[in-house]
């Protein structure tokens, strides 16, 4: 569990905590998926029993073996769940006690079952679209995301606005503790919604007394231009006048961003934060990996590692998970430190369990 070390908040209950998140007003936009996990077949005994390809280079060997020769895979079914970055997130903070408006692809006319089943009792929902579907393969070191997004890549901001109605929007990013934006790179129209934000809802919206934290996950940029990315950048620096932004980025965005600014080797973890940060100004950066993250902001380079777990249960938004914890110390007013270790915590609850963790599983007062 994480020990609360001591700083403004040390002094407080788990309960005093609980209902200081139980205050917090949360937005969160754009995806939405239906998530099937699953494994592939590698072998099957005389007695029924699976064995699977758990690792990906392994699997990858075994499919350039198969070079100029037909094939089939068969998949094992072990999960179906709420899916996108968006929805993860935010069932993630509505657990720890948040309450949290959820803008995305959750299905229309009516909101898909598997949202309100299994998504927590604190979020709202507002659908612009019916979810896309992704097949997400684990293997016991990474995963492998294959998604059909079509409605959702048909999205504009016109649409959007829309189909949700400007007033609305401008009501739904008014008056919060935070907002995100999340995977600007699997939704095709994602920069244009963000300019949409910029030039029609935040200048007519309410803040609170102090800024909000602004989230932003552009999730595996991988995809995308250099001029893509750059511009993604300098309309993250733009909501920068509203919002103190938090970039979160796993090691393989964060090696597409440096190389998109800088051209060169990505250096190590702490001088790749300080210098995405340098470039851009953003207010926070952070990079998480699955054994160690760091921040940079104004006041330095904080890291913080934690041990890998060697049979998650469940690798598919552990990143969400991750930054779900982060941006709740923030909110309880815990420093980068303690937010990078509560981070961790989070996800390793979630990564062990299957399920994003209440609040009890994550803080130990010491």
């Amino acid at each position: 569990m994480l020990v609360v070390n001591t700083h403004q908040k040390s002094g407080y209950s788990k309960e005093h905590l609980l209902e200081e998140l139980n205050s917090k007003k949360i937005t969160l936009g754009f995806d939405g998926y239906i998530d099937s996990i699953v494994k592939i077949v590698k072998t099957k005994g005389a007695d029924g029993v699976e064995h699977y390809f758990e690792d990906s280079t392994e699997f990858g060997s075994y499919i350039i073996d198969k070079a100029d020769k037909n094939f089939s895979l068969e998949l094992h079914q072990e999960i179906f769940k709420v899916g996108g970055n968006m929805p993860i997130t935010a069932n993630a903070f509505a657990r720890l006690g948040c309450k949290v408006d959820c803008i995305g692809a959750l299905g229309l006319p009516d909101i898909h079952h598997i949202f309100e089943q299994q998504m927590s009792a604190n979020c709202t929902f507002h659908s612009y679209a019916e979810p896309g579907m992704s097949t997400a393969i684990e293997f016991r070191n990474n995963k492998m995301m294959l998604a059909e997004s079509t409605q959702i890549n048909n999205a504009d901001w016109s649409y959007i606005k829309e189909t949700i109605g400007l007033e609305l929007l401008i009501k739904l990013f008014s008056g919060k503790d935070l907002i995100g934006l999340l995977n600007w790179s699997e939704l095709a129209h994602s920069s244009d919604v963000w300019r949409g934000l910029l030039t029609e809802v935040l200048p007519f919206s309410s803040q609170i007394q102090s800024k909000p934290i602004g989230l932003f996950d552009l999730s595996d940029c991988s995809k995308k231009t250099n001029v893509e990315l750059l511009e993604a950048l300098e309309l993250i620096r733009r909501f920068g006048d509203y919002w103190n932004v938090v970039l979160s980025l796993n090691m393989n965005e964060s090696t597409w961003i440096y190389k998109a600014l800088y051209k060169g080797h990505t250096p190590r973890i702490e001088e790749t934060a300080k210098a995405i940060h340098d470039a851009t100004g953003i207010h926070t950066v952070l990079i998480h990996h699955s054994t160690t993250a760091c921040c940079c902001n104004a006041d330095g380079i904080v890291t913080k590692e934690t041990q890998k777990i060697s049979n998650p249960k469940l690798l598919t938004g552990a990143g969400d998970n991750f930054n779900t914890g982060f941006c709740a110390a923030l909110l309880l007013g815990m420093t980068p430190a303690e937010a990078l270790e509560m981070g961790h915590e989070v996800t390793r609850n979630y990564i062990s369990t299957g399920q994003s963790p209440q609040l009890e599983h994550v803080l130990q007062k010491r």
